[in-house]
């Protein structure tokens, strides 16, 4: 009996440390781990459409981009200002406009995990354009692969034509459900615009999002969130904007921030134009 209760004793410790190990790989599984972080500048000259950068290989379902965009003096209208950008392939990078006039000059940021983070990405054009009536938002859903809503964020940029900003120009991107990403713009102009766009399922995160609206008369508004360490936390928000043809920066531009570990303040220069906007937190 004595010989039994050994080996009975022994193969019950085999089996823990075999569950134990599972768990472990498991969770190591999970873990956003980075392998690596790139960055670095762009230009698109004047008299050209788009530029590229080559960046060590990375695997694309892994990575993602994030970028900004400096516009020469000369630049304003979305034809030559508007950019996009996308990870094209493995190891480049494409930045893009739909028109040729100005300089612009991008700074770019490439992240890629070993583990714990999947990326989805596409390039979405906005068909049947001047359908859209002005009080009726285009809306067009994007199918991707079922992602946890709670461990996600979009990003996206956006190639479009146009002499001069306006309701046509802003993009609203949601995440509505496992398997559908939102992209919502007040109306269409006479081109159709190209979204290029990032669902990133991070899985150590705990990503909180949701809708904030300004009304005409708003320069400023608030949304309180649970509670987050600022020091590990970060703002991504998309929007669109409603009301005029024609959009002067004071309006459109609506910066975002945390105020404080429970609070988020967006706000803008001027009153004006109605705007929905979506964040990431």
């Amino acid at each position: 009996m004595k010989q039994l209760g050994k080996k009975f004793t022994l193969r019950s410790l085999c089996l823990v440390l075999l569950m134990v190990s599972g768990t472990l790989h498991a969770l190591d599984g999970q873990a956003a781990q980075l392998s690596s972080r790139q960055s670095g500048t762009a230009q698109i000259a004047n008299g050209a459409s788009s530029s590229t950068a080559t960046i060590t290989s990375v695997t694309t379902s892994k990575a993602f981009l994030v970028f900004s965009a400096r516009l020469g003096s000369t630049i304003v209208d979305p034809v030559h200002g508007q950019v996009s950008g996308q990870l094209t392939s493995s190891t480049q990078l494409t930045f893009a406009r739909s028109g040729t006039t100005g300089v612009i000059d991008i700074n770019w940021y490439v992240v890629e995990f070993t583990s714990g983070v999947t990326v989805q990405r596409g390039s979405q054009a906005i068909s049947s354009p001047g359908s859209c009536p002005i009080v009726t938002p285009c809306t067009t859903d994007v199918t991707i692969a079922s992602v946890d809503t709670a461990k996600s964020f979009a990003l996206i940029s956006v190639l479009n034509t146009g002499t001069a900003y306006g309701r046509d120009d802003y993009f609203e991107a949601r995440i509505t459900s496992a398997t559908n990403l939102q992209l919502t713009i007040a109306t269409l102009g006479s081109a159709a615009p190209v979204v290029e766009w990032q669902v990133v399922e991070y899985m150590d995160s705990n990503v909180q999002s949701r809708q904030v609206t300004f009304a005409t008369t708003d320069t400023s508004k608030t949304d309180t969130v649970t509670s987050v360490n600022l020091s590990k936390s970060w703002l991504i928000y998309s929007y669109q904007l409603d009301n005029n043809a024609t959009i002067n920066p004071n309006i459109a531009s609506i910066r975002g921030q945390l105020t404080d570990a429970t609070t988020l303040t967006f706000d803008r220069n001027t009153s004006g134009n109605a705007a929905t906007l979506t964040y990431f937190l």
